[in-house]
């Protein structure tokens, strides 16, 4: 009996899974090896994300299409910042952090911080 499931793309799956898990699992160790594994990691999550994207769902409905990602997307991303900022704001002074306020804002509004933290979107235009 036949899943209909492709057996390299579950593999490339586990493995970007694998690799995401290893960069955030090192953060305070951030060296040469994290910066490119995030460099890879993250473009085959887009690359895979894009290859089983099921298109039928909202095929002659973009404009729920886009509603439809837009809450899925962006409200656990406002939830989170808001949660992030109400616990980071008052605990500051006691973790050890370069962050400041209105450096997490600027993540906030354009989804990255200074370059070095960017590498994993070398792909994107």
């Amino acid at each position: 009996m036949t899943s209909g499931r492709t057996g390299w793309l579950d593999v490339a799956k586990g493995l970007g899974i694998l690799f995401v898990m290893t960069v955030h699992s090192v953060i305070p160790l951030v060296n040469a090896i994290t910066v490119h594994l995030s460099a890879f990691a993250i473009p085959l999550f887009f690359v895979i994300a894009g290859m089983t994207h099921n298109t039928d769902k909202y095929r002659y409905d973009l404009r729920r299409l886009i509603s439809a990602r837009g809450r899925q997307l962006m409200v656990p991303y406002v939830i989170l910042y808001v949660l992030m900022m109400v616990l980071f704001v008052p605990l500051r002074p006691y973790i050890d952090t370069y962050l400041t306020p209105d450096q997490l804002l600027f993540w906030f509004l354009y989804g990255g911080g200074p370059p070095q933290s960017a590498t994993h979107l070398w792909f994107l235009p």
